[in-house]
């Protein structure tokens, strides 16, 4: 019995050595199926390593130094100086390969009134470069010789630390990141160092004064990226506790949290990779079992040749299993082979070694690897031994999984979107394998519709169409290549079209991203150089500089918003200039809106006074005469320059005048704005003391301020004052002076031309959904600063607002502008919005690198949608979606070209037949053709639609972007115009072509060749 074992087991061997090339293709689809998984995980763990080097790259030096920090003073530190330095230096050395800085810094000290701190380092001439003076040459303790690092040299510092016995001996820049960085940067106090900290720890004026002593170094990336975050922290933890033992009094600064999130982020966004591993296993694993097909002519003659000479079931089983096993095992250990150095590859750059990619890669995939081998092995074996007879049981088989698949999609499409916080979690199982279960359906549901369809063409035929019909008849009665290959090819134009539309997807949500962090082309903001861009920018100027540019003013503040349930909510306002909407980028997929940004500009647009008192081009100075002015008021006096901005002039009292000079970088004509009456500092700060501190109130400061001609550089200027008017005054008004009387109770008392036309200005503003459900009647009740109540109409509704998060009131700056100077004129924009075009990005880059603009905090679109492009993980994810699609789509173009060899070979019988009864060979050329066209024409449309309908579905359930966060603006499918038609195209057409030209090139012997059977 055994002998008889064992003689099964030699021919299963047997078979394989002499058919090696048939099995050789099993064995290629095998290898292709587990390389994937390998790939995938590989590809995961480059990319983590890259995410962690790039998220260390972009930390400050503050964020990413390993400070060790020592009092002097403390009761818990052990060991002399010496030992201490070499025991940390050693631990430190555990952490990282990069140098260490030893330094050691006195509080801050104040001699004579001059504040600053003095320190030491080792080897400072290492650190600093000398701007002038020498470096350190001696420290004794009682003269020790320093340098000004930074700042300017001053005669009273100088004189302050001469007293100390320490001699400035020059000024120097720091050219060491780690020295007195982080934690240790002085900011703006002086600081002065010694070289060598020993000798300076003696200087006997300061032996009695705190100290403390530090060692710097940086993060070493590569060590972080060899050991693994979580190996790096802990190893980091077990450095801390170490010194704390042996040094005492030390504590560890280290970015431990910074380094967790990075990490918990990749790891997060590359269990995609693990996914679209699996989904074009799932893939490979179909064109396994289209290779199987190939192998059953064969194997089902060997099993009837055994079986007449006795061989029982359980031998003809072995013998199947056995050929299966060996082929697919020989398959993994080559898709392990290659997926390794695939890994490896990937893996350059990245700091981590071959021996770790491997390891990293077949750690991560080797459960999956296994489970392939074992279910390429059982489903390749069933393929083989399934009887003709129970061809009804297959179909109702695979009508079943059909079933469950189609179920558990929709199933996990009505369980919602994953977000980033699920994914990171490991997400819904059945969301996140929509793509396999969707390809599975619809290739099965093709393999279905796949007869019906060959016999309704062939009934279409004409009869005279002798290739057509006979090819389509073979095909229906022997179906179970041609609907193999059908379903195959079907999900693989599945899978290419949903990998093409989602790497467009992704790519595309970068510049959506983008574009709704910078709607134009950069943004100009506040810095801690310049608080106030208005004060720099010069919109006008910078237009003139860049022809065909836009420069787009925006005010941002913050509402009180009015809520129906009577709390008020603090709500985003941003005001933006209604021209400067027509040139955001990206308008409906920012917003979310349907209304065109030139509609909404109209909806916003309100009537505006236009006929306001100017002052000429030129003028440096303004009279206005003024009777009435009180010297415990300010005067103030607002103009609007020709670029928008509005200016604040002092008015001067001098005896029945009011004097104001024009700023000389201002340029007119200016239109005037308001003038104000509001209580000096003075007495604004007597009257608080009087009130708060007495026990009586103190009346409120009051009177008329009456104004009347008006002179521009001596000459006059005819103002007509007739249509001034006050919202919290009293005016008496004619054309030719104006009567303010105020009452001043905190808030300035304005006021303004064209009075009642402005006061009738309706403020029209588009909120988004949540805002809008809180109001009554499209009427919006806001105030501004606190104080300044405004009531608005609500004329749009949009999803969302570029450059803002969640709620948001936007309005049009110049109408929002007007109805704010009715009581606090004055507001400029807080920030600039440039549009150049395509065509003037380095003329832009230019004038924004040059001052006034490089002091401002630039913000560049390009830049950000370049980032998001750069990030690790979105490059993985692209070139796993690539990966995807270039293996569908070249497995698929080997199957169409299987699909003429097996039918050429399966049907030689029959092809002799015809060719006997006279049937010229070109026309069996020709059926052989049109079995495979007729294979694509079901296969390819039905396998695009299944794409795109997945890419759509997708986008939706699987809610994050390629770096694996969750995306504002939301993704939206796109299918591509370029990259996936042109690769399917190719990909389908290279496949046909080379079918075609296999087809053509059979049935060129001189004489019918019958079928034979090699049983060997």
């Amino acid at each position: 019995m055994r002998n008889a074992w064992s003689h099964t087991v030699s021919l299963a061997l047997a078979q394989l050595r002499y058919h090696r090339w048939r099995w050789a293709l099993l064995a290629a689809g095998v290898a292709l199926v587990v390389a994937v998984p390998v790939v995938s995980a590989g590809l995961a763990t480059s990319v983590s390593a890259q995410t962690i080097r790039r998220t260390i790259a972009r930390l400050d030096i503050g964020e990413r130094t390993l400070l060790v920090s020592l009092e002097a003073d403390s009761s818990l530190r052990q060991g002399t100086p010496h030992e201490n330095d070499v025991a940390i230096r050693h631990q430190l050395g555990r952490l990282t390969g990069g140098p260490v800085r030893r330094e050691m810094l006195f509080r801050k000290l104040t001699v004579q009134g001059v504040e600053f701190f003095l320190g030491a380092t080792d080897k400072l001439a290492g650190g600093v470069h000398v701007a002038s003076g020498q470096l350190p040459r001696s420290c004794t303790p009682t003269r020790c010789e320093v340098v000004l690092v930074g700042g300017a040299e001053s005669a009273r510092l100088a004189a302050a630390v001469r007293s100390l016995g320490v001699v400035v001996v020059g000024r120097a820049e720091r050219t060491d990141p780690l020295l007195a960085s982080g934690p240790l940067d002085p900011g703006g106090v002086p600081l002065l160092l010694g070289d060598g900290v020993d000798t300076m720890t003696r200087l006997s004026a300061l032996a009695l004064f705190g100290r403390h002593y530090n060692w710097a170094t940086t993060i070493d990336a590569g060590r972080v990226v060899s050991l693994g975050v979580a190996a790096y922290t802990a190893r980091g933890a077990d450095v801390d506790d170490t010194l704390s033992r042996n040094v005492g009094g030390t504590s560890l600064n280290r970015p431990d949290q910074l380094l967790q999130a990075a990490d918990q982020r990749a790891s997060a966004s590359t269990r995609r990779f693990g996914l679209l591993g699996g989904f074009a296993a799932v893939l490979l694993l179909g064109f396994a079992v289209v290779a199987a097909v190939g192998l059953r002519r064969e194997s089902g003659l060997l099993v009837l040749l055994v079986r007449r000479r006795g061989a029982t079931r359980a031998q003809v089983w072995l013998l199947i299993v056995v050929e299966c096993a060996v082929a697919c095992v020989a398959g993994a250990v080559i898709g392990c082979a290659i997926g390794s150095a695939v890994s490896i590859s990937l893996a350059g750059g990245t700091g981590l070694s071959a021996a770790s990619a491997v390891g990293s890669a077949l750690a991560g995939a080797g459960v999956s690897a296994a489970l392939l081998t074992l279910a390429t092995t059982l489903v390749t074996s069933a393929v083989l031994l399934w009887p003709d007879a129970q061809a009804s049981a297959v179909w109702h088989l695979l009508d079943l999984v059909a079933f469950g698949c189609l179920a558990a999609a929709v199933l996990a499409a009505d369980r919602g979107s994953t977000s980033a916080s699920d994914l990171a979690a490991g997400g819904d199982p059945l969301v996140v394998t929509l793509p396999v279960l969707a390809s599975v359906t619809a290739g099965l549901l093709a393999a279905r519709l796949w007869g019906p369809a060959a016999r309704f063409a062939e009934r279409l035929l004409p009869r005279r169409s002798l290739a057509g019909r006979i090819g389509l008849l073979g095909a229906i009665r022997r179906p179970l290549r041609p609907t193999a290959t059908t379903a195959f090819l079907t999900a693989a134009v599945a899978s290419v079209v949903f990998a093409g539309a989602y790497r467009a997807t992704l790519l595309a949500s970068d510049a959506d991203q983008a574009a709704y962090q910078v709607p134009l082309d950069a943004t100009l903001g506040a810095s801690s150089a310049v608080p106030a861009p208005s004060s720099v920018v010069d919109a006008s100027a910078l237009q003139r500089g860049m022809p065909g540019s836009h420069v787009v003013g925006v005010l941002r503040t913050t509402a009180s918003v009015s809520q129906l349930d009577g709390v008020s909510a603090s709500v985003p306002v941003l005001a933006v200039d209604r021209a400067g909407l027509s040139q955001m980028n990206r308008w409906t997929r920012t917003t979310g809106s349907s209304a065109s940004p030139g509609e909404l500009a109209g909806r916003l647009d309100a009537a505006l006074p236009e006929r306001d008192p100017t002052i000429p081009a030129g003028t440096t100075s303004l009279t206005i005469a003024a009777t009435g002015a009180d010297p415990q008021t300010t005067l103030s006096l607002w103009l609007r320059g020709p670029d928008g901005r509005e200016i604040l002039l002092s008015l001067r009292q001098n005896h029945g005048r009011l004097e104001a000079a024009i700023p000389s970088g201002a340029s007119g004509p200016f239109a005037v704005v308001a003038i104000g009456v509001e209580e000096s500092a003075d007495y604004a700060t007597h009257h608080a003391h009087a009130v708060g501190e007495g026990n009586n109130d103190q009346p409120l400061l009051s009177g008329r301020l009456t104004l009347a001609a008006v002179t521009a550089n001596g000459a006059g200027v005819g103002w007509d004052w007739s249509s001034w008017g006050s919202a919290l005054g009293t005016v008496s008004a004619s054309g030719t002076q104006l009567s303010l009387g105020y009452r001043l109770a905190g808030a300035p008392v304005i006021a303004v031309p064209q009075f009642a036309a402005r006061r009738g200005v309706q403020l029209r503003v588009a909120v988004d959904p949540a805002t809008a459900k809180q109001t009554r009647g499209n009427q919006l009740q806001m105030k501004l600063d606190g104080s300044v109540a405004i009531t608005a109409n609500i004329v749009a509704v949009l999803p969302r607002l570029p450059t803002v998060e969640g709620a948001f009131v936007l309005a049009d700056r110049a109408t929002l502008g007007a109805v704010l100077d009715l009581v606090r004129p004055g507001r400029n924009p807080t920030e600039y919005w440039v549009a150049a075009g395509s065509s003037g990005q380095t003329a832009l880059a230019r004038a924004l690198a040059a001052p006034p603009y490089s002091t401002l905090t630039i913000t560049r679109r390009e830049h950000i949608r370049a980032d998001l492009d750069s990030d690790p993980v979105g490059r993985g994810s692209r070139t796993l979606l690539v990966l995807v699609g270039l293996l569908a789509l070249g497995v698929a173009a080997v199957a169409l070209v299987l699909l003429v060899l097996g039918e050429r070979r399966d049907g030689a019988g029959e092809l002799f037949a015809w060719e006997a009864d006279g049937v010229r060979p070109r026309v069996l050329r020709r059926m052989l053709v049109i079995r495979t066209a007729a294979v694509a024409a079901v296969a390819v449309p039905l396998g695009v639609l299944a794409g795109s309908l997945l890419a759509r579905v997708g986008t939706t359930l699987v809610a994050v972007d390629a770096s694996g966060s969750t995306p504002t603006p939301p993704l939206e499918a796109t299918i591509g115009s370029v990259w996936t038609p042109l690769t399917l195209l190719a990909g389908i057409g290279a496949g046909l072509l080379v079918a075609g030209v296999v087809a053509l090139r059979s049935l060129r012997e001189r004489y019918p060749v019958p079928a034979e059977a090699d049983l060997r």
